[in-house]
């Protein structure tokens, strides 16, 4: 993990898949609606899972960048505010959704 080493600078998001093997989006919006970070995955049915950034600190360069073309990495540390996140299956559709409100 990235940033420091009592992890607090990380965020965990979990989530369940849905009823059929699917590949499964993350998305976090910035303040303003763009997207800040996006990721996808393949899962299994029914998996318990979930999508680890890190937020704050100097490890936010460290994230994962994935090969899809839609990928976004989150580059620079979130400041105050909330942020909207949504884990989305391709064939389940929204699987878990919440705010990050960063203080």
């Amino acid at each position: 993990f990235g940033g420091n080493s009592n992890g607090s600078d990380n965020r965990f998001f979990k989530f369940t898949t849905g009823d059929v093997a699917e590949k499964c989006t993350f998305v976090l919006y910035g303040t303003d609606g763009s997207v800040k970070h996006r990721e996808t995955h393949s899962y299994d049915a029914n998996e318990s899972a979930f999508i680890y950034i890190c937020v704050t600190g100097s490890g936010v360069g460290d994230n994962y960048q994935g090969p899809e073309d839609d990928a976004v990495k989150l580059k620079t540390p979130l400041g105050n505010g909330s942020y909207r996140w949504v884990v989305r299956g391709e064939k389940s559709g929204i699987l878990t959704q919440g705010e990050l409100v960063m203080s």
